[in-house]
């Protein structure tokens, strides 16, 4: 029997240099567009990537875009779910064409709504001086969801949360049947429905148990955006400093 680890990438096996507790023995894990290094393993996370490897084939399941995937410094060599499972990419790195014709005519359906969102919270943004920045994240020519990140490192993080507050309360209440907010500390993310990790695992587990039969499948994760999808998985993995484990844990009253 095969098994497939569905593994989220950015801070869940690799992290940006600031949320390196320990910054010894660090490895590059991935670039930003000008070739400077972005992301790090710690030595225990390079280590249990490894030993993921040798045990399970590793489908990267991220909200990276395609070109900030392919800036990430492992080696992939089956299937890849990008831009928060917007795209499916086979095993010969081209885009799954059935899935992304799905995907297209979804986000015609949404499109005129997440533009207008994006105005408000531009307007938003602007009218209260808030240090933040927002664009719309677009791929393979399909806008699919609006990110609002701190301008600098520096940047209070109370911006971010008061915007969050904002939308959560009132200013994109007439949206909220079609799109949900991801919240995770330095950023926020307004992303329609149809877009989410647990679609596309679903169609590459089916597309596996047809190939192969039954499997054992692992999903890994850090974000609560990450628990759907896992939540499908026959086990699933969480570092313990993450959100999704906090999440847990605070529900139980640990």
């Amino acid at each position: 029997m095969k098994e497939f680890l569905f593994l989220d990438l950015d801070d869940t096996i690799f992290q940006t240099l600031r949320k390196c507790e320990n910054q010894e023995n660090l490895t590059i894990a991935a670039y930003l567009e000008n070739g400077q290094p972005i992301s790090y393993f710690s030595h225990k996370q390079k280590i249990l990537l490894t030993r993921l490897t040798e045990r399970a084939v590793i489908i990267p399941t991220t909200a990276r875009s395609f070109a900030a995937f392919k800036r990430v410094n492992i080696n992939f060599t089956n299937f890849a779910i990008v831009d928060f499972g917007g795209i499916i990419l086979n095993p010969d790195g081209k885009a799954d064409l059935a899935w992304l014709e799905q995907i297209t005519n979804k986000a015609e359906s949404s499109g005129g709504e997440l533009i207008k969102i994006f105005e408000i919270i531009s307007k938003f943004i602007s009218t209260n001086k808030l240090d933040l920045r927002s664009r719309i994240i677009k791929d393979f020519e399909i806008d699919f969801y609006i990110v609002v990140k701190n301008n600098s490192e520096s940047s209070s993080k109370e911006n971010l949360n008061y915007l969050y507050k904002s939308l959560s309360d009132n200013i994109v209440n007439e949206y909220k049947a079609n799109f949900y907010i991801h919240y995770n500390d330095n950023n926020l993310s307004v992303i329609p429905n149809f877009l989410n990790k647990v679609h596309a695992v679903k169609y590459i587990i089916n597309k596996l148990k047809t190939e192969y039969g039954e499997n054992i499948i692992w999903g890994m994760g850090d974000s609560l955006t990450d628990k759907d999808f896992m939540s499908i998985c026959d086990y699933a993995i969480m570092p313990t400093k993450s959100q999704v484990f906090k999440n847990l844990m605070s529900k139980n009253n640990v």
